[in-house]
């Protein structure tokens, strides 16, 4: 399965990792239509590890499964109604409040403050924001397209492909989050030599140096230079102390979730808000997000209470 898979570099290791530490030890064994769901749920309920990493391995997990029923080579998914636990998500992800996210905007330097409005205005993934080029932007349309990411594995920090070809997406801005943006390539952005490994040259085989170009980045590390991993920890983790983030989910990958749960609360359905998040699948975003949906009481009672609100 992991080898069909459109993975970035560092996704990949990451998978394979987890499946090779927590995965095959306990399940490898096992034909596929020998595990049986009762099986699952016990193996990752007995994980040691934070709910929101379980999380993660089971969503691949489920994936496996659902490709092979996709392929018949099974014909029931046992993984269905496995969970991490009753509240996975209400748990472990955590949103922060519009008052927490206008705090960690005033925190943080003056030349990072546009990376949380855009993070706030388009979901985009870290290294999808810390890759972004100004061409990358269509200040007519009021849109910008996700065509690769920092990344640092393998080797120096460099431009790669996306998460998936799903990443790969065109969003929608509000007319503020693009004005601070178009101010911040005013006065921060800069051209920059960079590595690109979207190069199709990558595939003979050639070195850093002939991968090399210039890139006008929106988002450059103050030194003119693409961000490594330790650079934005020096810079976020302070401000997202003095903000008063919580230490174990104070990334800025929450406000990744902000964006989600205001598409949601504004009725926005789950394929677009799949599309807009650069999700593999509609199942994989249902999963993340399924609690902050209304369910059908909630919609059933609104519906009634419309029909005294619009006649009073």
């Amino acid at each position: 399965w992991r080898a069909t898979q459109d993975h970035a570099a560092s996704t990949a290791k990451r998978i394979k990792s987890q499946m090779e530490r927590h995965v095959y030890p306990a399940l490898g064994d096992y034909p596929l239509a020998k595990i049986t769901e009762q099986q699952l749920q016990a193996w990752i309920l007995g994980l040691p590890l934070e709910n929101s990493s379980k999380d993660i391995i089971l969503r691949d997990v489920k994936a496996m499964f659902r490709r092979a029923i996709k392929e018949k080579v099974l014909g029931v998914d046992p993984t269905t109604e496995v969970r991490v636990s009753s509240k996975t998500h209400v748990g472990d992800m955590w949103i922060p409040t519009r008052g927490q996210v206008q705090a960690i905007e005033a925190e943080v330097p003056e030349w990072v403050k546009a990376v949380v409005h855009l993070a706030v205005g388009s979901g985009m993934r870290q290294g999808e924001l810390l890759g972004l080029e100004a061409e990358d932007l269509d200040f007519t349309t009021g849109t910008i397209t996700v065509r690769r990411q920092r990344a640092e594995i393998p080797g120096p920090a460099h431009v790669g492909h996306t998460k998936t070809t799903t990443s790969r997406r065109t969003i929608p801005l509000a007319p503020t989050t693009l004005d601070i943006v178009e101010k911040h390539i005013e006065a921060h952005g800069r051209w920059c030599t960079v590595i690109d490994r979207t190069n199709p040259k990558v595939e003979r085989g050639v070195s850093d140096d002939e991968l090399r170009r210039p890139a006008h980045l929106v988002f450059p590390f103050h030194t003119g230079r693409l961000w490594y991993r330790t650079d934005w920890q020096r810079v976020w983790k302070p401000a997202a102390a003095t903000a008063g983030w919580p230490d174990r989910r104070a990334g800025i990958h929450s406000l990744r979730h902000y964006y989600a749960s205001a598409l949601i609360a504004a009725g926005v359905d789950v394929v677009t808000v799949s599309k807009r998040l650069g999700h593999g699948t509609v199942q994989t975003t249902f999963d993340a997000y399924a609690h902050l949906w209304p369910n059908n009481e909630e919609r059933t009672r609104s519906a009634a209470q419309r029909f005294y609100d619009d006649a009073s």
